[in-house]
């Protein structure tokens, strides 16, 4: 009975075998449905909207200034300034378009930043579905799309450590996700079956516009992936009028008369020290990145012996190399200091050449070095994920958080700052010369996360009585964080943002429309500060008389004659 129950069994799993087989190749080897990919990937994705919506407050830990530079320049739309013309920055409009977006769902609230991240993720979702579907089987189109998804949900700057919660920057998230959609659409070729070539198009101009209004360096470089596709890509070359057309319209839209105030913007910033040149800079992010510079080079160097072999068309060669290397100029133009996400379309590459041959390879020998490429984006896929449960858990239950409970900056959470004198050790007495460094006077003259926050809502409360006219205020900070919190209307001129080498603005541009000057005396970035007040003091001088002193603010305000615009209360 024994022989006869084993024997059983082993015609039972001998039976199996097939099915696994030919599940294993469908998933590994197979087409994908794009309806299909889209509803198996919609359900973990709304899941990570609802971890970073649901809580009650928005937290950042690290560069608070630059999450509010995208509230303030959204307000700024709000208020009916016109981009790069009523206020000067490099950066692209879409950004705070998406945000302004935000303010009309929910109101101006730091939270209307995650409704605009939101729409965002809606459009490379759609564009990454339908790219990965028309390219690769199910599973890797499926993390391909997760991967490039939580890029843009990702509360955290890439290269950053997971729990590092930040929204700082976040159009280089989103364009390093919208740049490895384009590459793989120009550098993979659909499969047999998925031919409609225009879609391709359609999708990568889309984009290539969004990069263009996001961040200028992704642009170019999205641009120039579409220009190499063109000599090096067969899907590509096979279509000169229909990829030509579309670099064609992206550069006439670029040229086009409506986009000369932000290419001048541009053009400015770069003369004034934006972009990166210097060679020890190049060799500094390399180096910071050595690993990953490895791993993704040894894609390269794999795919050159798989060519040498047969197996792999000169072309993906090619490609792989060319996407690390516009990955690593693109970092050298990004204030983060690792991290290069499109490189992750080197692993497809090698996945699509490796299981080619899906016909005469059995799938059992095929599968583990399919599933080991896999590893990659999966441990990737793996940190954000982990990232977005942990921001979820302290955004909601952490306590050792300071909230803003008043003005348009309700609901943002910073870190609080812990005041060490009330630690009381051995009987009041504190061994050494351990001191408390919270709150004092750093070297650099920079502030934590609480101080800036509370510094803001210190400088709101002076305007809290409302007894004239909101007055048009600017905060010498890197960013002009107030007439947002206030709800009021911002003054025209001057740059977004303040920083040592931004482009140099003349005092009545940055003043005319001022009434209210506010010079903190613990700034986000103490550099930036110092050189605006130098620059301005002699102006500031004769037209803005230091009105009032405060622990955290000097307050000047403009001279209407004899008499003085004051906060709160008007000429006196």
């Amino acid at each position: 009975m024994a022989v006869l129950k084993d024997g059983a069994s082993t015609r039972g799993a001998e039976g199996t075998r097939p099915l696994i087989a030919s599940v294993s190749r469908s998933l590994l080897q197979g087409d994908t449905s794009a309806p299909h990919l889209a509803w198996v990937l919609g359900l973990p994705l709304l899941g990570g909207i609802w971890l970073l919506l649901s809580p009650p407050r928005l937290l950042s830990r690290e560069m608070t200034v630059d999450l509010l530079f995208n509230l303030t320049g959204a307000w700024r739309l709000v208020q009916g300034h016109v981009p790069h013309v009523d206020y000067h920055d490099p950066v692209g409009v879409l950004s705070f378009l998406l945000t302004r977006l935000g303010f009309a769902i929910v109101g101006p609230h730091p939270q209307a930043f995650l409704v605009g991240e939101t729409i965002f993720l809606a459009f490379i979702f759609v564009a990454a579905v339908m790219a990965a579907a028309r390219r690769l089987p199910p599973i890797p189109a499926g993390m391909f799309v997760l991967y490039v998804a939580l890029l843009v949900l990702l509360p955290a700057n890439i290269g950053d450590q997971p729990n590092a919660y930040t929204f700082a920057m976040s159009y280089n998230r989103w364009c390093w996700s919208a740049i490895t959609v384009l590459c793989l659409i120009v550098f993979l070729p659909p499969r047999p079956s998925r031919r409609a070539a225009w879609l391709d198009a359609v999708v990568a101009g889309l984009l290539l516009l969004a990069m263009f209004y996001l961040k200028i360096t992704f642009a170019a470089a999205g641009l120039g992936a579409l220009a190499l596709a063109l000599l090096a890509s067969d899907h590509v070359r096979a279509r000169p009028l229909l990829w030509g057309g579309v670099l064609a319209l992206v550069l006439a839209n670029a040229a086009a008369p409506y986009n000369h105030a932000y290419l001048a913007d541009i053009w400015e910033a770069a003369h004034a020290g934006y972009v990166r040149g210097s060679l020890p800079d190049h060799i500094r992010v390399f180096l910071a990145s050595k690993a990953e510079y490895a791993l993704y080079g040894s894609g390269v160097l794999l795919l050159f012996w798989l060519w040498q072999r047969g197996r792999a068309p000169f072309q993906r060669v090619i490609a792989a190399a060319s996407i690390l290397g516009m990955g690593m100029l693109v970092l050298t133009q990004n204030a983060q200091g690792a991290g290069v996400p499109v490189a992750m379309v080197i692993a497809f590459l090698v996945y699509e050449v490796l299981a080619a041959d899906r016909l005469a390879i059995v799938p059992a020998a095929v599968a583990t070095p399919l599933l080991a490429i896999l590893v990659f984006p999966l441990l990737s896929i793996v940190s954000a994920a982990t990232s977005l449960v942990g921001y979820h858990l302290v955004a909601r239950h952490d306590v050792a958080l300071l909230t803003v409970e008043s003005t348009n900056l309700r609901g943002l959470a910073v870190p609080a700052d812990v005041d060490l004198t009330t630690m009381v050790l051995n009987g009041g007495a504190v061994p050494y010369h351990v001191r408390d460094r919270v709150g004092e006077s750093r070297a650099s003259g920079d502030v934590s996360q609480s101080e800036y926050v509370q510094g803001l809502v210190d400088a709101a409360a002076l305007f809290a009585d409302h007894q004239r006219a909101a007055a048009k205020v600017l905060v010498m900070d890197q960013v002009n964080a107030l007439p947002f919190m206030l709800g009021y209307p911002p003054p025209r001129g001057g740059n977004l943002w303040i920083w040592p080498g931004a482009p140099a603005r003349s005092a009545e541009n940055v003043f005319e429309d001022v009434d209210v000057v506010l010079i903190p005396k613990r700034p986000s970035f103490a550099a930036a500060t110092l050189k605006a007040v130098t620059q301005y003091a002699p102006y500031l001088a004769d037209n803005f008389p230091v009105r009032e002193e405060t622990p955290r603010w000097t307050i000047l305000s403009r001279r209407v004659g004899a008499a003085a615009v004051l906060p709160g209360r008007g000429p006196e």
